[in-house]
Formats: C-alpha cells, sequence, structure tokens
C-alpha cells in the first residue's frame, strides 16, 4: 500500500533521521509478491534501489521462521556482542 501511495520514502526517510542506522526487513518470496498484487516488479527494483542510494539497508526473508531467525541474530549481535543496552523510545 504504502509503495503505491508514495508514502514510503515519507516514512523511510523521517525513519533514517531518527534513527543512525535504518534497516527495512521485507518479508516474503518475491515471485509470490508479484504473482498476487499489482505492483509491478520494476517498481519493487526501483523502490530497493532508491533505498540503498540513500543509505537504507533492506533485507529480505521468505518467512516468518527467517524473519525471527533475523531478529533473534540482530539483537544478539548488537545486545551481546557490541554491549549495546536496548533503548525505550516513547
Amino acid at each position: 500500500y504504502t509503495l503505491t501511495h508514495r508514502y514510503l520514502f515519507e516514512q523511510l526517510f523521517k525513519l533514517k533521521e531518527a534513527y543512525p542506522k535504518a534497516l527495512i526487513l521485507l518479508e516474503g518470496y518475491m515471485p509470490i509478491i508479484y504473482k498476487f498484487s499489482r505492483i509491478k516488479p520494476e517498481a519493487v527494483w526501483g523502490a530497493l534501489f532508491n533505498l540503498a542510494k540513500n543509505g537504507i539497508a533492506v533485507v529480505n526473508t521468505t518467512s516468518y521462521k527467517e524473519t525471527v531467525d533475523f531478529l533473534y541474530i540482530a539483537a544478539r549481535q548488537e545486545q551481546i556482542v557490541e554491549k549495546r543496552v536496548p533503548t525505550v523510545h516513547l
């Protein structure tokens, strides 16, 4: 929805302003997303390129299991390896 109505970039640039390292997690198998949505692959690739060009990392997972694994590893690296304490934003 946000990609087709162009709110995506406004939201992401606000995210980048609020956090030093913005990251987007894209969950889903892309060929299936293309098949069952009205979004053209060219629009997705253009959006991904724009994000990369503006320093916003994109991680694609194909399932909720991969998403959980990714988030677990990311949290472990940030909190245990990097010894960073989670910050609560109100």
